[in-house]
């Protein structure tokens, strides 16, 4: 009996995290073709809010060795806690973030 609770709480371990690691959009790599790059980016908080920018990775020789990246310029004059958002329930996919 111990075995089949145990191989069942396994089972749904797996099935679960299976289930949460498909359900959002990744790796987000601002590719063209990948996720990141045609997403709706929303800047808040940031003085005149200027946009993301896609641009060419300007050190693909460091740890990120990917073509593209994200480029969020955060103001003088902006918040502290300026920053950039996906449009929710649409581009990450589906994230829920609970106290489980």
């Amino acid at each position: 009996m111990k075995k089949k609770v145990m191989f069942f709480i396994v089972f749904m371990f797996i099935f679960v995290m299976n289930t949460m690691v498909f359900a959002q959009n990744a790796p987000i790599d601002f590719e063209a073709g990948g996720f990141g790059a045609d997403w709706t980016w929303t800047v808040f908080e940031n003085e005149t809010n200027p946009p993301v920018e896609i641009i060419t990775n300007p050190n693909a020789a460091g740890i990120n060795t990917s073509a593209t990246v994200a480029q969020f310029t955060a103001l003088q004059a902006g918040q502290p806690w300026a920053g950039c958002e996906s449009l929710h329930g649409s581009d990450i996919g589906l994230f829920d973030l609970t106290a489980y």
